[in-house]
């Protein structure tokens, strides 16, 4: 039987610009979010908006409190660190199994990332570069062969790609760093060296939580 493809929901479709607004920084995180407000910005009721929130609230991107109302999601710094400690352990696993078992095809969707990256350095085009920035990793999870590590791994990409945004794209030199890391990463990986690709991708995260330590959101804590 062939199947179905369902047109989304309201309820999906406002699920989504408002997932979109939050990782791109549109949305700032622990802000107030009010029903009548996006009802009106995404010209729907408040119903599929409430749905919505209710959703993203399951995925950890908004955070509903009784009696006070719905905000983005926030992180202090030992949560971030935690976050991470879950974002190496799965991206090592992933990036092992789809060498080993899609190589070729990593690869090439690799090679097509980092040359999109390299444009948009040159464009200066921050928000696409942080979109590849993302795909690069989630090509990991696109060929390991394991639908369990891939469902894990979504339901907390959404916040490690939001907070992705919001500090790498607020330090200088961020993206110059992170372009030679992801370049660095594809090349020990077509040489077939993947414990030093592992490494790398080890040292990336590391630096990425160094950048957390000097924003200014969590520099004091």
């Amino acid at each position: 039987m062939e199947e179905i493809n369902r047109p989304q929901s309201l309820k999906e479709i406002a699920a989504e610009r408002i997932r979109e607004a939050i990782v791109q920084g549109r949305l700032k995180m622990g802000e107030s979010l009010s029903e009548n407000y996006l009802a009106q910005n995404l010209q729907v009721s408040k119903t599929p908006i409430r749905e919505a929130l209710s959703l993203l609230n399951m995925e950890g991107l908004v955070k509903i409190i009784p009696q006070k109302g719905t905000f983005v999601f926030s992180m202090d710094k030992p949560e971030i660190i935690e976050l991470c400690e879950l974002r190496y352990a799965l991206e090592s696993m992933a990036l092992r199994y789809s060498h080993e078992r899609n190589r070729d095809d990593l690869l090439k969707e690799l090679e097509s990332i980092v040359k999109s990256m390299r444009k948009d350095m040159k464009k200066e085009g921050v928000m696409h570069y942080l979109q590849l920035d993302d795909s690069f990793h989630n090509s990991f999870f696109n060929y390991c062969e394991n639908r369990y590590m891939k469902d894990t791994y979504r339901m907390i990409n959404a916040r490690v790609s939001a907070l992705r945004n919001f500090v790498t794209g607020s330090v200088e030199s961020s993206l110059q760093l992170s372009l030679e890391h992801h370049e660095k990463i594809l090349e020990s990986l077509k040489a077939d060296k993947l414990d030093e690709a592992v490494q790398i991708l080890e040292n990336h995260i590391i630096n990425w939580l160094k950048k957390v330590d000097i924003h200014p959101s969590y520099a004091e804590e």
